[in-house]
């Protein structure tokens, strides 16, 4: 996994941008139309379900192994503000729409992520819902 947060930083400071994305996809949830030249998708996944593909080149696939999903958010985003403190560096996080056992497992990681911008202060974060109606409209540059 270290290798591959090592690449993700190199995919992040390559860009021309002085602002990066850093979004984080559910599996099977990254759309090649959305996907931002200045960033990254990260999708975190089960060993035990089998490496989801690839879509996209900017398009990381990170195992959870030890840690749980949010332990690894945070690793993750310490690496990246550690690494590129000189970057603005924007987060964004979808939310599940596919079934209310989805938006209801997901409630405590909600409230854990609501959390993340007191701990990194110098992070823009986006949490967003695109509704049926705008789910092949761009993601916001705001």
């Amino acid at each position: 996994m270290i290798s591959q947060q090592r690449e993700i930083i190199i995919d992040l400071a390559q860009s021309s941008d002085q602002e990066s994305a850093l979004i984080f996809r559910r599996p099977m949830k990254v759309e090649p139309d959305k996907v931002k030249d200045n960033g990254v998708h990260v999708t975190f996944y089960s060993p035990r379900r089998g490496t989801p593909p690839g879509l996209v080149s900017n398009h990381y696939r990170l195992p959870l192994v030890t840690i749980g999903l949010y332990q690894s958010i945070v690793a993750l985003l310490k690496v990246v503000e550690y690494e590129l403190s000189d970057r603005r560096i924007r987060v964004h996080f979808g939310r599940p729409i596919s079934s209310w056992t989805d938006r209801a497992g997901i409630a405590v990681m909600s409230f854990k992520l609501m959390r993340l911008p007191r701990f990194f202060p110098r992070f823009r974060f986006v949490i967003i819902y695109l509704g049926k109606s705008d789910a092949h409209e761009p993601l916001p540059a705001g």
